[in-house]
Order: structure tokens, then C-alpha cells, then sequence
């Protein structure tokens, strides 16, 4: 160590500084320290003690979307795919875990694919989250490269679970890991001193106070009766939406279905979007039924809610040993195993025989799969969103996943998903263009009577206020403020903007941009689809149909530009964050792809003033069939007839391997051989024969598997 030597800390303590960081700058001679969070008073004790001994110590400013590595590239990108894999790879191969895994397979086929997610999953609340880890080591990295002076890098980090493979890891970036033990957060603390039962106790009375105590201590919820036949759980996850087929639901398969009504039961978990008598009178008019499955997912305690009655007995027994890996895999496994014991509880006394949902994003769907195969069941996953590169946090240990095209396939791989028949459908929105084409045209013949001759459909992501662990709200004004400003000097041109979360859209633009916003409107020219209750009832393909050209602030997201590009808009993406490995920069930077809003704006302008207008500008041509290799518009009648099919073979008796398996043959006859492909994982998660890791489905040997490993 020399006086040239970055030092950083990740939280600034007293108890840190003088333990552990103070003592560490005057025995290497450290002249220069940056803190990246601190508590109230550490900053100013830390300032006047360091200058004694000639060190400056300064807070570290900086943004998300600033951090690149040495090629321009986004590092929040590379961390979700590449980086994550590497540590990921680190851990699993650690005597410590692969004897877990020995020790604990009997709790579940999935109980591996749940541990080894848990490393990727973003975890900010808890346990030290090891994303932010990596993310620290790479800003710290990227900060001493920028810095003309050299020398190398240390950074003070609070002690995590599996510190020695993060050692390692940094090691190879040449940055140098101090760890800073650090106390746990209280709450964790108290959390992990009460047992499940105190803790369902304490959820009832948070949510509905001495109400919720009284029927926590009854027992006698009002509860969907079980019928006889199986019976289709779908996740509900802010769009309902029964009595309008304009609008996005999240039964948008079953219309286009024969699953009958009465067959469905829709599953409430959310906090802050509740079942409600008004939800529930609106799925019961559809012959449908609902229950909550947490108490602050319901408005009302006479509302259907389901109170688990055996999942308190299913924690790990503690081994007394001590160290955080220990401790985090005890903490892991026996969250799966309390949720596998809840799910298997709460179908079997709600007769749920099929399970459908879009959420991967945590190992929760792990459980959930395992308890519904336990009881003969079978739990389909669909893709919601646009995916492109390797994303461990995405991983998938599932029976059944809909995707929009074979790329998923590749992408499976890489991110280890372990999954029976994944069927490719196309792109599940697409049930809205037809619908959607009406309103579209109202909605831009209104502009076109304000004065409008050119219009543009844009598109945002949702913001956080904190730019450090996020792109950031600043982020979300760029996308905003170009387009208001030309609306405000071009009388001539049209603006339709279609946030994600179209509720606190002002607070996040702020007072400067949300004046230009209301400016703008008042023109006539200017629109913004808010309608909204969670999240946004209106689509981007409304938008875009409506526009001359689409917009997406966001080429890391891209799902709006693609539903844009895939209704016959001409897209545009920006890419301000450097998301280089993107396959969208195939389409041609320049003519799809721009880095920056005025650079997009002067290509558009330059399209406009061209008699036959840009060659290539905003096509997407060349990608879509590795998007949607339909293009139909039938993508939800191809999940319906899926899952149909799957219910009613469980209906007339057939195991779960059958009912399937007769489905994908079914469905191969139907559209196509190469739309059905098993995807296996790797051999730390389910040993296999490699030669059979992914192969394609087609009828003969759909009807001729047998049960899954």
C-alpha cells in the first residue's frame, strides 16, 4: 500500500473508522479515503481524526448510470449477467454448499434451484444483499481507473455470507476487501427470534388490528369452497380488467380459452393493490372466484383469505454453528421450506391442480412448483417482459413456461432454468392490437385537430429517486424534457407519453419538467395515458398506434419498444447507459439505436425532411421473427389451449407426466415441431446426461415421457 492507493468504505461507523479503517490508513500510509454511506455523526469525528494524520476523507458521489467498464458498457448490465455467473459459480462449487445440498435434497426436487437463485437474487433489505457487493467492487474499480494518479484499491465492506468467494472475486479486478463486521438490522433480529407462528400472528394484527386478532385466533375464514375437479390458480398482479377487452388483464389466456369460469381461481397477494368487495363483485358477475393470501392483501376480513393451519412446524432446526454461511443457507432453505408448506396447503384445501403466474424473479416460484408436485399438480410460467441477455435472477424450475420465441431457449440455458416443456407462443399482449386499433386512431385524430402533423408515441420505465443503486429520476426527466420543449416551439408536432407508473408521475419529474409537462398539454398537442390504478391500465401499443413513430427511453427494458415494433409502429430505442451486448444494436445504431435524445431528435427530423424518409429508420424487420415468430395476434389463444388442455386430462384422471405430456403433443401437431423444447440445467442443480441438457419435443416423445428426475 502507498499514499496512492484508493481506499473506500461502503458505510462509515464510529465503530468502523476506529477499528477497523483509521488504523489501516496510518499503518499503509493511505492519504485519501472516500465513504460511500455514513451514520449522522461519523462524517464529522472521521474529518477532524483524519486530518491528524494527514488523510483526507471525503463522501463518494456518484451515479448508476455513469459506472462503465473499460469498453463503454454498462456495468449494472454486466453484473446481471456475467459477473453474477462467475460468483455464482464460486459459491456452488464450495464444499460448505454442495454438502448442504446433499444433506437437504429430500425437502424437494427444486430445493437446489432455490438455493443457488438465492445468490443472484437481488436482496437489498436483507442479509447484505451480493449484487450490491459486486456493483461496490466494480464502482471502486471504475473510480481508480479514472483517477491519473494509479496505484491500487481497498474497500471496507460489511462482512456478507460467502466473503471469501467476493475476495476472490475482487482479488481478480485487483481491488483488495477489508471486511467491517457490521450489526444486523434490528428488525432481522427480532424476526429471526419468533417462530412462523408469532409472525402470522403479528402480519393479522398489522393489517387489521384487534379484527385481525380475533380471526387469527378463530380459524374461520371465509374461504373458497373446494370443489371436486382441479382447478387453474392465476397470480394476480394489478390487472383485472374483466369487464373491458380493451384493457391488460391477467386473465388475458382465459377468454380465449375453453377453461371454464368456475374452474379459475384468481390468488390475491398484494400489499398495496388489494382484493376488495368491488374486485371481488367483478370477478364474481364472471362466474370466477378469488382469495387473498396474505391479511394485508384483503380490504376486509370478511373477505375471502386463507389462514395457513401447518406451515409453523417446517423451519430448519438452527445448527448452532454459527457463521454467516451457515446462517444463510439455514435462513434460505427454511424460507422454502415454510412457503413450500404454505402453497401445498393452500391447494390442496382450494382443490388447485394448475398454477399460473409470470413471476420469476425470486426462488418463490421454486416452492411453489414443488408443493403443487407433491400434490400431483402442475406449475405453468409465462414470460412477460423482454429478455436478451443472461440474467441469473431469472432463472426458471418449472413444469411449464410460455415464451415468445425459440431465443428463449438459448437463453434458458444460460441462466440455468431447468424447465419440462417450454412452448413457444409469440408475444402474449398481442391480443390488444385489434382491439386497441379504435381507440388508437380516436386518440390521434384529437391530436391532429390541435394542430399536430407529426406524432410521437414515447415510452418510460419506472424511477427511483436514489441515482447511485438506480438509474434515477434524473434519468427518467431526460426522457421527458427534449420532446415538452419541441412541443412547446413546433406547433407542428404531437407528443403521446405512456409512463409505466402513471400515479406519482409528477413527483418524479419534478417541478421544472412536470411545468414544461402541463405547458404542454394545454397546447392539445401533448397527451399522457394515465389511466392508472396500480399500475398503468393503457398499453404501449395504444400509444404507438396512434403515433408516426414510437419511442423507448429504455434500451435495457425494451418490452414497450418491441409491443411497439411488433404492432407495425417504426421504433426507436435510446441507449444512454451503454448496453452494448443489446441485440438490438443489430438493427443499426443510427437508425434504431441512438445514444442520446439529441442525437435521436436530429436522425428524426433529418427522416421527416426526406421525401421517402430514412432507409432502415425504426425497422425492425430483420429481428422480429426471432422476437415472435407468429405474429398473429393468437399468442393467448395458444396459452389457453395449453393450459386447457393440462386442466382437463388432471379433470378426467390422468397423472400430472400424462396430462402434459398430451398437451405438448396436442400442441406440436398443432403449431409446429420446434415449438416445444425441454430445457435442463446444470449438473450442481439436477444431474443429467449433458447430451440430453436441451432437446426438442416432438409428439411421439411427448406422449412417451416419463416423470421428470
Amino acid at each position: 500500500m502507498t499514499d496512492r492507493t484508493h481506499c473506500f468504505i461502503e458505510r462509515l461507523t464510529l465503530r468502523c473508522w476506529f477499528l477497523s479503517v483509521l488504523p489501516f490508513l496510518i499503518r499503509n500510509r493511505v492519504r485519501h479515503c472516500l465513504y460511500i454511506d455514513a451514520s449522522l455523526i461519523s462524517p464529522t469525528l472521521a474529518k477532524l481524526t483524519a486530518g491528524l494524520f494527514g488523510v483526507v476523507i471525503q463522501k463518494f458521489e456518484f451515479r448508476m448510470r455513469d459506472v462503465f467498464d473499460e469498453k463503454g458498457r454498462a456495468i449494472r448490465m454486466r453484473l446481471t449477467s456475467q459477473e453474477m455467473a462467475r460468483l455464482q459459480e464460486d459459491i456452488v462449487a464450495q464444499s460448505e454448499f454442495q454438502e448442504w445440498l446433499k444433506e437437504h435434497e429430500h425437502l424437494g426436487p427444486r430445493i437446489a434451484t432455490s438455493l443457488t437463485k438465492s445468490i443472484a437474487t437481488r436482496d437489498p433489505g436483507r442479509d447484505f444483499d451480493l449484487w450490491l457487493a459486486l456493483y461496490l467492487v466494480w464502482l471502486c474499480r471504475h473510480r481508480t481507473l479514472r483517477d491519473s494518479r494509479g496505484g491500487g484499491a481497498v474497500l471496507f465492506l460489511k462482512h456478507r455470507p460467502w466473503f471469501g468467494s467476493l475476495t476472490r472475486y475482487a482479488a481478480a479486478l485487483q481491488i483488495r476487501l477489508e471486511p467491517v463486521s457490521a450489526f444486523p438490522p434490528i428488525k432481522r433480529l427480532l424476526m429471526r427470534r419468533l417462530s412462523p407462528k408469532t409472525s402470522d400472528l403479528l402480519r393479522f394484527l398489522r393489517a387489521h388490528g384487534l379484527g385481525g386478532l380475533r380471526l387469527w385466533l378463530s380459524g374461520k375464514e371465509v374461504f373458497p369452497v373446494a370443489p371436486k375437479r382441479p382447478r387453474l390458480a392465476v397470480e394476480y398482479y394489478g390487472h383485472l380488467n374483466l369487464d373491458d377487452a380493451t384493457r391488460p388483464s391477467n386473465l388475458f389466456f382465459w377468454r380465449k380459452s375453453k377453461i371454464k369460469s368456475e374452474d379459475i381461481l384468481i390468488l390475491f397477494g398484494l400489499f398495496n393493490d388489494r382484493l376488495d368487495s368491488r374486485r371481488l363483485a367483478e370477478i364474481r358477475r364472471h362466474g370466477l372466484d378469488a382469495v387473498a393470501i396474505h391479511p394485508s392483501a384483503v380490504s376486509d376480513i370478511s373477505l375471502p383469505l386463507f389462514i395457513p393451519r401447518v406451515r409453523h412446524e417446517t423451519t430448519i432446526a438452527p445448527s448452532g454453528k454459527g457463521d454467516m454461511e451457515t446462517l444463510w443457507l439455514e435462513e434460505r432453505t427454511s424460507d422454502y421450506a415454510s412457503r413450500r408448506a404454505f402453497w401445498a396447503e393452500l391447494f390442496e384445501r382450494t382443490g388447485v391442480k394448475v398454477f399460473f403466474s409470470w413471476y420469476k424473479n425470486d426462488p418463490t416460484h421454486c416452492a411453489i412448483a414443488d408443493a403443487l408436485q407433491g400434490l400431483g399438480g402442475v406449475t405453468a410460467i409465462y414470460q412477460r417482459s423482454f429478455e436478451a441477455n443472461q440474467d441469473l435472477g431469472l432463472t426458471v424450475d418449472a413444469d411449464i413456461h410460455f415464451a415468445f420465441s425459440r431465443a428463449s431457449v438459448d437463453l434458458g440455458e444460460l441462466n440455468r432454468s431447468n424447465i419440462r416443456y417450454n412452448v413457444v407462443t409469440g408475444y402474449f399482449g398481442d391480443y390488444l392490437f385489434a382491439p386497441l386499433r379504435q381507440r388508437a386512431r380516436e386518440l390521434r385524430e384529437s391530436l391532429l385537430k390541435s394542430g399536430a402533423h407529426k406524432i410521437v408515441a414515447v415510452f418510460d420505465e419506472y424511477s427511483k429517486p436514489d441515482a447511485r443503486w438506480t438509474p434515477g429520476h434524473d434519468f427518467q426527466k431526460d426522457n421527458y424534457r427534449l420532446l415538452l420543449e419541441k412541443v412547446l416551439s413546433e406547433p407542428w408536432l404531437g407528443v403521446i407519453f405512456k409512463p409505466k407508473r402513471p400515479k406519482n408521475l409528477h413527483q418524479r419529474l419534478g417541478p421544472e419538467v412536470t411545468g414544461l409537462l402541463l405547458r404542454a398539454q394545454a397546447t392539445g398537442r401533448c397527451r399522457v395515458l394515465e389511466r392508472s390504478d396500480f399500475l398503468s391500465e393503457q398499453t404501449p401499443a395504444e400509444a404507438a398506434m396512434a403515433a408516426d413513430i414510437a419511442i423507448h427511453g429504455h434500451i435495457s427494458a425494451g418490452t414497450a419498444g418491441m409491443e411497439a415494433a411488433l404492432a407495425g409502429v417504426p421504433t426507436l430505442l435510446i441507449d444512454p447507459e451503454g448496453f452494448l451486448d443489446s441485440p438490438f444494436y443489430r438493427l443499426g445504431e443510427g437508425r434504431v439505436v441512438f445514444k442520446d435524445w439529441g442525437s435521436l431528435w436530429e436522425a428524426l427530423q433529418r427522416h421527416w425532411d426526406t421525401p421517402s424518409g430514412t432507409e432502415g429508420f425504426g425497422d425492425w424487420s430483420p429481428l422480429l421473427d426471432e422476437f415472435d415468430p407468429f405474429r398473429d395476434g393468437r399468442a393467448a389463444e395458444r396459452i389457453g389451449e395449453f393450459l386447457d388442455s393440462v386442466l382437463q386430462h388432471l379433470k378426467d384422471g390422468h397423472g400430472r407426466e400424462a396430462s402434459m405430456a398430451a398437451a405438448a403433443s396436442r400442441y406440436t401437431a398443432r403449431w409446429g415441431q420446434d415449438k416445444i423444447t425441454e430445457i435442463r440445467g446444470p449438473a450442481w442443480l439436477r444431474p443429467r446426461d449433458p447430451s440430453r441438457r436441451v432437446r426438442r419435443i416432438d409428439p411421439d416423445t411427448a406422449r412417451s415421457m416419463g416423470p421428470s428426475a
